[in-house]
């Protein structure tokens, strides 16, 4: 689960394996190597927590959407006029330097040689400090995806292109 991403154990039942946010990040083990499975959305600050936690909750989920309903929309269609204007398939500025920030707190809370996550939608593959640091891109920007190869030699990241 993510910020946009959540509530999917309904609609996938045990198909399909969901780490809700609050079981972030998921830590696995490879060649032994520790690798950890975050959707990213971590360290964004008290208000994005509140933020998040008010999304998810069913009941205020349920109050906007009558609310919506009975302003024929309104509140969708501004969401929706909202997520137009975002540019989110644009590069970051200085990715690496914010990704070498976060990475020496990450460090400090959780033991790790691989860090996986999507959020920033980078596609972007990074050392630090002998960490291995894997930005997925977002499939919507430049329809691509990612497989996490295991070998002898460790993990590795093939890119592959789609298409829509």
């Amino acid at each position: 689960e993510g910020n946009h991403d959540f509530g999917l154990k309904p609609i996938f039942g045990d198909a399909i394996k969901i780490v809700p946010r609050a079981k972030q990040p998921l830590f696995m083990s490879a060649n032994g190597k520790i690798v950890a499975l975050h959707h990213g959305d971590i360290m964004q600050g008290v208000g994005y927590e509140i933020y998040t936690a008010l999304i998810r909750n069913r009941w205020l989920d349920l109050l906007l959407n009558s609310i919506d309903s009975l302003r024929n929309g309104s509140i969708i269609g501004r969401l929706e006029d909202y997520n137009i204007q975002k540019k989110l398939c644009l590069p970051i500025e200085r990715f690496e330097e914010k990704i070498s920030q976060r990475l020496e707190v990450l460090e400090k809370r959780f033991k790790f040689d691989y860090w996986i996550e999507g959020h920033f939608h980078q596609n972007a593959k990074l050392t630090f400090n002998g960490k291995k640091y894997c930005n997925l891109p977002a499939f919507a920007c430049c329809q691509r995806y990612i497989i996490v190869k295991l070998s002898e030699s460790g993990i590795n990241f093939i890119e592959k292109k789609g298409s829509l």
